[in-house]
């Protein structure tokens, strides 16, 4: 559902892993590619590793897309 919208809750630079608050409750599953957005622009986009029931991790296709990933940016499918 593209209505469905999370935040960034975490970063690890040293693996690229971004925690977000959206998980299998909303759709969320292992392999989902995920947009990064901040004022409505694509930052980046995840590869989801790990989904739980209320937050997932996903992991960043390069560091250039990491880098700019910051906390509470919105995460969405």
């Amino acid at each position: 559902d593209s209505n469905t919208l999370g935040k960034v809750i975490a970063t690890k630079p040293e693996s690229r892993m971004i925690h977000f608050s959206l998980g299998t409750k909303d759709g969320i599953e292992p392999q989902q590619m995920l947009e990064i957005m901040r004022d409505r622009k694509r930052i980046s986009q995840i590869r989801v590793v790990l989904a739980k029931e209320n937050q997932s991790v996903g992991i960043a296709s390069n560091n250039e897309g990491f880098s700019t990933i910051m906390l509470n940016d919105v995460v969405q499918p």
